[in-house]
C-alpha cells in the first residue's frame, strides 16, 4: 500500500515520498505495538462463547477517567499502579503524537477536523483490540475507553505541533530569504 501511495504522488517531490515513507513505517510500528504478538489460549475456537465473550466486554473499562480495573493489579502483582497508569497514559499519548504530524502534514485541515479525526484514531484502535480480543480471547491486551481519549490527545498535540511549527517556519524563512528586511523597521 505504502508503494502505490508513493507512486501515485511521485510528482509531489522527495521530501512528501519522504514524509510518507516515514510515515508508513512508523503506522507499522504503531500496528506492531498494539497488536502483536496475539496469544491464543489452548482452547480456541472453544472459549469462543457466549460466557467468554460477555466476561471479556465485562473487562473493558468503559468509564472515561475510571482508572481502577483489576486487571491492571492482576497482571501487576505489587507493582505500583499510580505510576503504571501514569505511564500507560503518556505511552498512550506519545504513540500517536507523530500520527498528527504526519496527517496534518499530508492532509491539512482545521482544529474542528482534526478533533474528530483524533478520536476516530482513538476509536479504532481501541476497537480493533476489542474486536482480536473477543475473536482470540484469552490474555491479549486490555481495552480501555481511556486510551481512546489518550490517542485523540496525543493526535491533537501532534496537530498542535505541526500547526505551530509550520507557522514559525512560515514567519522565519522569509527572514533568511529576504536578508535584513525583516528587521528593517
Amino acid at each position: 500500500m505504502l508503494i502505490i501511495v508513493l507512486y501515485r504522488h511521485r510528482q509531489r517531490g522527495w521530501r512528501y515520498v519522504l514524509v510518507v515513507t516515514l510515515f508508513g513505517f512508523y503506522v507499522l510500528a504503531v500496528v506492531d505495538a498494539l497488536f502483536f504478538p496475539i496469544l491464543i489460549s489452548d482452547d480456541w475456537p472453544a472459549n469462543l462463547n457466549t460466557t467468554d465473550i460477555l466476561r471479556t466486554l465485562r473487562q473493558v473499562n468503559w468509564v472515561p477517567f475510571h482508572f481502577d480495573t483489576p486487571i491492571s493489579s492482576a497482571a501487576y502483582p505489587g507493582a505500583n499502579m499510580r505510576r503504571l497508569q501514569w505511564l500507560d497514559i503518556i505511552g498512550n499519548i506519545l504513540l500517536t503524537i507523530p500520527f498528527g504530524v504526519g496527517i496534518t502534514y499530508l492532509n491539512r485541515k482545521d482544529f474542528k477536523h482534526a478533533l474528530l479525526v483524533g478520536l476516530g484514531l482513538g476509536l479504532l484502535l481501541e476497537g480493533m483490540q476489542l474486536i482480536v480480543k473477543l475473536i482470540v480471547g484469552g490474555y491479549y491486551h486490555t481495552v480501555d475507553v481511556n486510551d481512546v481519549i489518550w490517542h485523540a490527545l496525543g493526535f491533537l498535540l501532534g496537530y498542535g505541533i505541526f500547526t505551530l511549527g509550520s507557522h514559525y517556519v512560515k514567519k522565519i524563512l522569509p527572514l533568511k530569504r529576504g536578508g535584513q528586511e525583516g528587521f528593517s523597521k
